[in-house]
């Protein structure tokens, strides 16, 4: 479960931006999490801006956590301020999973990792240090490291030392240690479930860069499980497109000269329509069916997943050609606790100014994002506006009482 996210010089933002899923106590309606008795967590964030104003290079942090996690790290500073050119990228991510609250922090300059932190915390506990990773100084082009480690979970120190050797400056020691857990075998049972939440913290990183991409993971399920392929092909009936369900099938692509031991495959789908007066099934390939109905298929096997594992379900312009009644049926199925029964999250952007909703959103789950003077991105909450019950929410978003809207000069001396 995602709780919070500190961004500083990275991508649009500059100085250090907060993005909490922290619930304000005072709003008392609607569905919350309650973790380790005293915090409170929504289920869904949305987050509104001008064009350019960083909505997406917020959503953009999640899928570069899970490439840093997956492959290398990639040094993106924010370069419109020469102060940033030299200082790291910093970001912080926390999470909560199996009781544990776990905080991650990296920070990277020119593609090095120059510090990278674990912690972990249950409930009243103390806060345990997993690791700590400072870069020290760099001689002739090698970088060396300060790594403290917990005592009680690296008591070996030959594979501390095969780990160090495993890690090179643009790899995270999270991943290699995610790659060489042998070292652990004799360990104690708290070690043991302490490094499998770190292992969950890590899945939950990589499913962020699945998100991004064509899932072939969801697409096996469906193909394979009965169970997913009927929610799947009922949620899609429900909606109202007309498609009665979608058939899935993986195909063999025959192998070139060039590469005879390669085994690829495509997944082709086919949506399913019935004939008025016979009834008869009618196929229609992808290309046949709208851009709309294609997304709605993609977006739906993310979100039967996410619910059904309670993951952490990142979209970027969620109304991208869907209709807002879709939508906002979309976000209330992560709203109800009904439906929603494993602590799933959305969290999303959109322009769709029909979603300023109170009734669909508490304040504290209204994000803006905005450009200042110095062009770096600002990240503030409906909630630090203290709006009060009954205000039309949408109105006064559009007649920038908040801001997060674009600042349009005069244009009719364009035409002149």
């Amino acid at each position: 479960m995602f709780l919070a996210l500190k961004i500083k010089n990275c991508s649009s933002f500059g100085d250090e931006q907060l993005f909490s899923v922290l619930a304000n106590n005072k709003i008392k309606d609607k569905l919350v999490f309650n973790i380790q008795d005293k915090y409170s967590i929504l289920p869904s964030m949305v987050v509104f801006g001008a064009n350019a104003s960083g909505k997406s290079n917020l959503l953009n942090i999640f899928f570069l956590l899970g490439c840093y996690s997956s492959y290398r790290t990639i040094s993106d500073p924010f370069v419109l301020d020469a102060k940033y050119k030299n200082q790291p990228s910093s970001i912080c991510y926390k999470s909560f999973i199996d009781e544990y609250i776990i905080e991650y922090t990296i920070d990277i300059k020119d593609n090095v990792i120059t510090k990278e932190n674990l912690y972990l915390k249950k409930s009243n506990d103390k806060k345990i240090t997993i690791f700590k990773r400072q870069q020290k100084e760099k001689i002739d082009d090698i970088y060396s490291y300060s790594i403290s480690y917990n005592a009680n979970m690296f008591n070996n120190k030959v594979y501390k030392e095969g780990l160090e050797k495993l890690t090179p400056p643009n790899k995270l020691l999270l991943k290699s240690l995610i790659e060489n857990n042998n070292g652990f075998k004799n360990t104690t049972k708290e070690t043991k479930e302490q490094l499998s939440i770190i292992v969950k913290f890590h899945n939950e990183l990589i499913s962020y860069v699945n998100q991004k991409f064509e899932n072939e993971s969801l697409y096996e399920r469906f193909i394979n499980e009965e169970k997913f392929r009927n929610k799947v092909n009922q949620l899609i009936n429900r909606i109202d497109l007309g498609v009665k369900g979608i058939n899935l099938t993986k195909e063999e692509i025959p192998k070139d000269n060039d590469n005879i031991d390669a085994s690829k495959y495509e997944y082709k789908k086919e949506f399913l329509y019935y004939e008025n007066e016979t009834n008869k099934e009618i196929h229609f390939q992808r290309h046949m069916v709208s851009k709309g109905t294609n997304n709605a298929y993609e977006l739906f096997l993310q979100i039967i997943n996410t619910l059904e594992k309670g993951l952490v379900l990142v979209v970027d312009e969620i109304e991208s050609s869907l209709h807002p009644y879709i939508v906002r049926i979309i976000i209330e199925l992560f709203n109800n606790e009904k439906i929603n029964k494993n602590k799933a999250q959305l969290i999303c952007s959109t322009h769709d100014v029909s979603l300023l909703d109170e009734d669909l959103f508490r304040a504290d789950q209204i994000y803006f994002t905005e450009k200042n003077t110095k062009q770096m991105t600002e990240i503030f909450s409906l909630n630090d506006f203290k709006p009060r019950k009954g205000n039309n929410i949408r109105n006064r978003y559009m007649d920038d009482r908040y801001g997060g809207v674009p600042k349009i000069c005069n244009l009719e001396d364009i035409f002149e």
